[in-house]
């Protein structure tokens, strides 16, 4: 793995006495957590929130989308969601396979960790809590299938490269579902090959990745190429790079004021 400043940190990692004595990143392991336990809070929130609502709460506030109604209907279904999800993290804090992530490849922690926040949280504002669950174990599937192959190059030393990949790899993944399905029932006059309503989640999934990934991965590089001249001294390069940030801020923000303001209600 690789840390932001370029540099192995070979000097800095010990795996013969334990984990507790793997150092990470002074900058991005901490980020990389906090991305972590952010993941970990809006998942619980959306399953305590769906709880309360359809089993708790009155039935004329119940949600009527496609995930309210299967999970309501069929607890078995949100039972294993659950018990998966569970597993599978269970497993990877038992055999320690999140601290060596977070230490090891801190950059690609945070990349894989903040684009599990965003697609999560934008199913629960858009849609409903069970649409978020389901998201979040429809992109657990898709992100350990895309590690595996952001991972097949050895980049020694060069976390944030890993990190971009993986965002890009993402990203012209699902470009090639959109196009691919968009063929398939246009085109080809095919039949939908989602149960009808489901096909929310998938919607909210392409149309978050489309405006996610790009402003994730400018935000991001630019973050990592400051804490890399800073780290090497360079602090005429690491002035140039904030400034360059904070005009990408301002412009951005002004795009959408002026979007905001002109749009026809």
């Amino acid at each position: 793995g690789g840390t932001g400043s370029g540099k192995m940190a070979d000097t800095t990692t010990t795996t013969t006495t334990g984990l507790f004595e793997l150092k990470g990143h002074p900058v991005w392991d901490p980020v990389g957590q906090v991305f972590y336990f952010a993941d970990l809070g809006v998942l619980g929130l959306s399953i305590v929130w769906f709880v309360l609502l359809n089993y708790v709460g009155p039935e004329a506030h119940h949600p009527l989308d496609y995930y309210s109604n299967t999970l309501r209907t069929k607890p078995y279904i949100f039972l294993f969601i659950l018990i998966a999800m569970g597993g599978a993290g269970f497993g990877a804090i038992q055999s320690n396979q999140i601290v060596l992530f977070l230490k090891t490849l801190p950059e690609l922690a945070i990349a894989v960790y903040a684009l599990g926040f965003i697609l999560i949280t934008a199913a629960l504002f858009q849609v409903s809590a069970a649409c978020a669950i389901a998201t979040a174990w429809f992109y657990l599937v898709v992100a350990v299938s895309n590690l595996l192959v952001v991972m097949i190059p050895t980049i020694q030393g060069y976390g944030w490269a890993y990190a971009s990949l993986f965002l890009v790899v993402n990203y012209l993944w699902t470009a090639w579902a959109r196009t691919g399905v968009l063929r398939h029932i246009t085109r080809d006059g095919g039949k939908p090959l989602v149960p009808a309503g489901s096909e929310v989640l998938f919607r909210v999934y392409d149309k978050t990745t489309r405006k996610g990934i790009p402003i994730l991965l400018l935000s991001t590089d630019l973050g990592f190429l400051l804490v890399i001249q800073l780290e090497a001294g360079h602090y005429g390069w690491a002035f140039f790079v904030t400034y360059g940030i904070i005009a990408c801020l301002l412009i951005a923000g002004c795009s959408w004021e002026f979007r905001t303001g002109t749009e026809v209600e």
